[in-house]
């Protein structure tokens, strides 16, 4: 009995010794083989981190999208063209380019009456400049102070680039271009609701085009260059 008692305390202590000199020289011997550093193991690990994003970077990407709508969300602004009620149909929206009154919407949107409905509330306005090709127009109205946010930089623009629409009614929806170009900037973002003529903003912040809707629902934008060629800005 005593023997076998003997084995087993001296099976534990080699054991405790070999775990410490594993610890002390072993390990840390492996930790710098080019064998570990390299392994399949650890690569395969560096691409699941690369190629899976966590929870972090997307609780992330939520929090910047807040705060860019919270940064955009005065520039937007609902307007009912012509002599419908604050309530018709008739819904669009603007963009406050400039902090004076400049406003920028579709053409198509505005008929020959000489106001508007901004916000519900009844607005005067003059036609500046209109583009029926381009479907743009800028209108001054006689509000000043209105909130203005800085352009986007379109020659930094990729596609992947995340971006969002802000509609009538506030309405947000969120996507990524797809691919863009001199005229066109193409989404992959799908209507929901009216987003024609909105505005088209970047996770930071800055304004990036004027929203078109397909008949298909795919909506897209006229570029920022295009629109600051159109207004003189």
């Amino acid at each position: 009995m005593i023997k076998i008692v003997l084995k087993i305390i001296g099976i534990l202590v080699l054991g405790a010794i070999g775990g410490i000199i594993s610890q002390i020289f072993l390990i840390p011997y492996l930790m710098k083989t080019p064998f570990f550093e390299e392994s399949e193991i650890l690569e395969s690990l560096k691409r699941e981190i690369i190629i899976n994003p966590t929870q972090e970077i997307i609780i992330k990407e939520s929090e910047a999208l807040e705060k860019a709508v919270e940064k955009v969300t005065a520039t937007v602004l609902n307007l009912n063209s012509g002599s419908l009620a604050p309530e018709g149909e008739n819904e669009g929206c603007g963009f406050s380019l400039t902090s004076d009154g400049q406003v920028l919407t579709q053409a198509s949107f505005l008929l020959q009456e000489n106001f508007i409905f901004l916000d519900g509330k009844k607005t005067d306005f003059r036609i500046l400049k209109r583009d029926l090709k381009l479907d743009l127009a800028l209108i001054k109205i006689e509000e000043g102070n209105l909130k203005t946010i800085p352009f986007a930089d379109y020659n930094k623009l990729k596609p992947g680039t995340s971006v969002f629409l802000i509609g009538f009614g506030k309405v947000v929806n969120q996507g990524i271009v797809r691919t863009f170009s001199e005229n066109l900037i193409e989404t992959n973002v799908l209507e929901k609701e009216n987003f024609s003529g909105c505005p088209l903003f970047t996770i930071e912040g800055q304004f990036l085009g004027l929203s078109k809707v397909s008949e298909q629902g795919e909506v897209s934008a006229i570029p920022v260059t295009k629109i600051r060629s159109f207004a003189g800005l």
